[in-house]
């Protein structure tokens, strides 16, 4: 039994911008070591390929549903004006605009110009499929509302109901999604991604999909410029283009940035350094007679499994989550846990974590995985992790491993501090592991009070 004082654990507040009505008399008087004022509302989602974000988008104008939309998909606010300022000069934030010079229905089509590749037909079966109406679809899909737009009519139309603008504006953004979640601009463009390394000194990775290059960049002209270069590559002077672009981004960010608020942005909580090493090493102990004997799974207690990265996350989803009949390799584990519970696991972005997330490492093998354990006030990263390596990159502050590599049988379990976030996606991307996705709880609070404390 693992035994520790729950009061030891200090109670600090989410970071985040905005101000929160937080009832602190309540968390003071009762032993809650997680702390989050905000917690029951649902967290930022970047769903799966072909998932959808909501039913409806948000904001006074086209321009702020887009924005809006990349802020939900869990994107930052530099990261979703950076997108939004370089979809400007594509479709002018109309989701009705027809290509000039073509002619209807040739050419590109909408707000990101759906053309290359099929898109434009890819687009059209994606907004059927939202507005659900065929005689509502061929109404406004037509060149008579193909021209340009201003803010002064939102960006609509004239003549276009705002509901049908929002339903050809989700379908498109949703598709959008799907698509650049899937591409990997390093295979299906890599003479761009070359003359982006030219002239900006940005590049992504091989095998890196594009939505998850733009998820490390950290300033909206940096998300313009890949933006530009990998996904639109206008025609004319490709730089002259991005500067439009990046200044359109830096202006967007100014407008709308203290607009948006997100309830689930980085919080302070879970374990301290202590309490999860004595965590690991109660996981390092039991977890033979768990999988044997509780859960009776005779897959995951053969030696060749048990010991196994993804061996942690089914011991502490199953014992204190929600069950999970199986994780995949590492590379798999965040999108088994999404579809085992949907409701109870939601996938955010690196300023959107939480105790309790669960990571996947991607490459071009089995991947990794791991769980952020606690969150400390100053901005340190703690974390639990089974059958990893030993890391000597900058940043890593504390350490402890159980067990060893040579052990088949108890495998290996490691407690690692690292100094923050961005310090162990560093480590991650030196071992050969490009790019991270996480997935929370919502609700970390009824996590904590389950563990053995």
């Amino acid at each position: 039994m693992l035994v520790m004082v729950v009061s030891s654990v200090q109670l600090v507040a989410p970071s985040t911008s905005a101000a929160r009505n937080c009832n602190s008399d309540f968390i003071s008087s009762n032993t809650i070591a997680y702390y989050n004022p905000c917690a029951g509302n649902a967290c930022s989602t970047v769903p799966q390929t072909g998932d959808k974000i909501a039913a409806s988008v948000r904001g006074e104008d086209n321009a702020e549903k887009i924005y809006n939309y990349w802020i939900d998909a869990g994107l930052s606010p530099e990261q979703a004006a950076g997108i939004t300022g370089s979809m400007k000069y594509e479709g002018g934030f109309s989701p009705f605009r027809q290509e000039a010079n073509k002619t209807w229905p040739d050419g590109k089509y909408g707000i990101a110009g759906f053309g290359t590749d099929g898109q434009r037909a890819a687009v059209v079966a994606a907004i059927k499929a939202v507005v659900a109406s065929e005689t509502i679809f061929n109404q406004y899909y037509i060149a008579d509302y193909g021209g340009g737009t201003t803010v002064s009519t939102d960006y609509i139309p004239s003549g276009v109901p705002k509901t049908v603008n929002d339903k050809f504006l989700i379908a498109e953004l949703d598709y959008l999604l799907s698509y650049v979640t899937a591409l990997a601009p390093s295979a299906s463009n890599p003479e761009r991604n070359t003359q982006l390394t030219t002239d900006y000194k940005l590049a992504a990775e091989p095998g890196v999909k594009l939505l998850d290059y733009i998820k490390t960049l950290k300033t909206e002209s940096d998300v313009a410029k890949v933006w530009t270069y990998l996904y639109e590559y206008p025609s004319g002077n490709i730089q002259n283009e991005t500067e439009l672009r990046v200044t359109a981004a830096t202006s967007i960010l100014a407008e709308y940035k203290d607009n948006s608020t997100d309830p689930c942005s980085i919080a302070a909580g879970g374990l301290t350094f202590d309490q999860s090493k004595a965590f690991m090493k109660t996981y390092h102990e039991t977890k033979r007679s768990y999988f044997t004997s509780t859960l009776k799974k005779t897959y995951w207690a053969a030696p060749g499994h048990i010991n196994q990265c993804t061996a942690f996350i089914m011991y502490v989803t199953n014992k204190y989550m929600t069950p999970l009949s199986n994780t995949g390799n590492g590379i798999d584990t965040v999108n088994r846990v999404l579809a085992s519970a949907p409701s109870f696991y939601k996938m955010v972005s690196n300023d959107q974590i939480k105790p309790f997330t669960v990571y996947s490492l991607r490459n071009s093998g089995a991947g990794h995985t791991g769980m952020i354990l606690g969150v400390l006030a100053d901005g340190s990263i703690i974390t639990g992790e089974a059958n990893t390596y030993n890391r000597n990159t900058g940043g890593l502050l504390e350490k402890q491993v159980y067990g060893s590599k040579a052990d088949t049988v108890n495998g290996l379990a490691v407690t690692e501090h690292w100094q923050n976030i961005e310090a162990l996606e560093k480590s991650w991307r030196t071992m050969g592991y490009p790019s991270v996705t996480y997935a929370a709880p919502q609700n970390p609070n009824e996590v904590i009070k389950k563990l053995d404390l």
